[in-house]
């Protein structure tokens, strides 16, 4: 026999864990629902289910004011996940700037102060152009997408070990290319300039 959902709270509001594991039971799946519909990621609709129940048990005195606990319960699933993307888009607008900034470093170390920024690109996207082709995939998911190694594991099916030494390698890769080519770009840019 299913206990109403109004008896679970009232005890969970007393610290009943055994109510707690039940109203999770109950409702996971619909909060994973909404969390995976408004983001598309397994991952983050499993994390904000983890959250909202956390949530849940740590404001359980609060239930005693709740009157409609599903209406109430949608209202914090969907604005923990809008708080959740707008926290991942922050992140990965952090994480573009600090590309920028990084590859801007790069080619600041790596060429004449005459060096256009077009012939930087361009090396840069060579040595891209040849990476193995998991590791080219892993560096673009992550440099020019911005999504972290987590979720670039998910996407490749790779474990996030494996990425993140894909990303090592990568990286380590374009810059001994670029290191390697960059005489060549500067002979053709001064003698371009003259």
């Amino acid at each position: 026999m299913e206990v109403a959902t109004g008896v679970l709270l009232e005890k969970i509001v007393l610290g009943d864990e055994r109510a707690f594991r039940q109203l999770y039971n109950r409702y996971h799946q619909k909060i994973y629902a909404i969390g995976y519909y408004l983001t598309r990621s397994q991952t983050i609709a499993e994390d904000i289910v983890q959250d909202v129940f956390l949530k849940i048990w740590d404001k359980r005195t609060e239930l005693r004011e709740v009157r409609q606990f599903e209406g109430w319960l949608k209202i914090i699933v969907k604005n923990h996940t809008l708080n959740v993307l707008e926290k991942a888009a922050k992140e990965r607008l952090t994480r573009k700037v600090q590309q920028e900034r990084e590859e801007a470093t790069l080619a600041e170390t790596l060429v004449a102060p005459k060096l256009e920024q077009k012939e930087i690109n361009h090396l840069i996207q060579k040595a891209i152009d040849r990476l193995p082709a998991q590791q080219k995939k892993a560096y673009l998911l992550s440099k020019q997408e911005g999504f972290k190694a987590a979720e670039i594991a998910q996407i490749m099916d790779l474990s996030i070990h494996t990425v993140k030494n894909h990303l090592k390698a990568a990286t380590a890769s374009i810059i001994a290319f670029c290191k390697r080519n960059i005489e060549l770009i500067i002979t053709i840019v001064l003698i371009s300039k003259k």
